[in-house]
């Protein structure tokens, strides 16, 4: 059972590739939103929960006519200053949210990977280190997704774009099996806080591109299983911040103090929380349970004095 689960893990790069492979060929023609509902959820930027029903036409690669996809969308709505922000949803964020409108400071700034920063921010008026792409972050996204958003039509819509510094800064610290580096941007940034979801495990490769270079091979290894080379997540995975936090719960890190914890989401599609456990228990002598723990963990920086 845990070989399967292994295997499976290992076979993520490969569906990715193919679906890339599929996109990229068959080309979307439009996407089309239509906003089914709306929620004012209020707050320093007037946010909005918009849930859109999207038509994407494209081409199929195999009988060359028109294909068409139904799919919902929920997306976070805000403006600052006139500008539109659109973000990432899903509506169990929202117990979060909730969470940190009622227990942390207004001007409390938050370390996230991008893809959270919009609803952290619209839904709470509170700061993030990022919360958009960098442009060479969005050209790979881009390449791979089922649409053809032009540039100019993403930043209109979307925000723009988060500078390499800052993407670069994030990625390194979650990645860096330094704790002290983690320390150091959060000093950087004056971030007080550090928000993941278990989706982050299935990001971590992500994490690794940098302008052009990835060091993703040195978190993962090759390893036999049914006469087959497949690869899976190595020790120094398990020893980066984002392990540590998200798997064993800042246990060892002195500086972090776990101050919330959502409830588990074991259907959400993203969460691979308990293959990632029992590959560590199995390749790495771990004694973890394998079960699922909060979707959603925050973290508080603890400075030391």
């Amino acid at each position: 059972m845990i070989i399967d689960k292994i295997s499976h893990l290992s076979c993520k790069i490969i569906i990715i590739a193919i679906v890339f492979v599929f996109i990229t060929i068959s080309g979307c023609v439009s996407n089309t939103e239509k906003i089914i509902s709306e929620e004012n959820i209020g707050g320093k930027y007037d946010a909005k929960i918009v849930t859109l029903e999207v038509l994407s036409e494209y081409e199929n690669p195999i009988t060359k006519e028109t294909d068409k996809a139904y799919f919902t969308v929920y997306e976070i709505h805000y403006f600052i200053e006139g500008e539109k922000y659109r973000g990432y949803w899903k509506p169990f964020y929202r117990d979060s949210i909730d969470w940190i409108n009622q227990n942390t400071q207004t001007n409390s700034v938050f370390l996230n990977w991008w893809d959270y920063g919009n609803l952290i921010r619209g839904g709470t008026g509170r700061d993030v280190v990022i919360s958009q792409p960098s442009k060479y972050l969005w050209i790979l996204k881009r390449a791979g997704m089922a649409t053809r958003i032009d540039e100019k039509t993403y930043e209109k819509e979307y925000g723009g774009f988060d500078s390499s510094e800052r993407i670069k800064d994030v990625s390194l610290a979650l990645t860096t099996d330094d704790i002290t580096v983690t320390n150091q941007i959060m000093d950087k940034y004056n971030a007080k806080y550090i928000f993941l979801t278990m989706g982050d495990l299935e990001l971590f490769d992500v994490m690794t591109i940098r302008e052009g270079e990835s060091n993703y091979t040195d978190y993962y290894t090759t390893i036999e299983i049914s006469g087959e080379q497949q690869r899976v997540p190595n020790q120094r995975f398990y020893n980066s911040t984002l392990s540590k936090l998200i798997i064993f719960n800042g246990e060892d890190l002195k500086n972090y103090r776990l101050v919330y914890e959502s409830r588990p989401q074991p259907y959400y599609k993203e969460n691979k929380e308990k293959v990632y456990k029992a590959v560590y228990n199995f390749l790495y002598g771990g004694n973890l349970t394998v079960e699922n723990t909060g979707c959603i963990k925050i973290f508080e920086y603890v400075k030391e004095t």
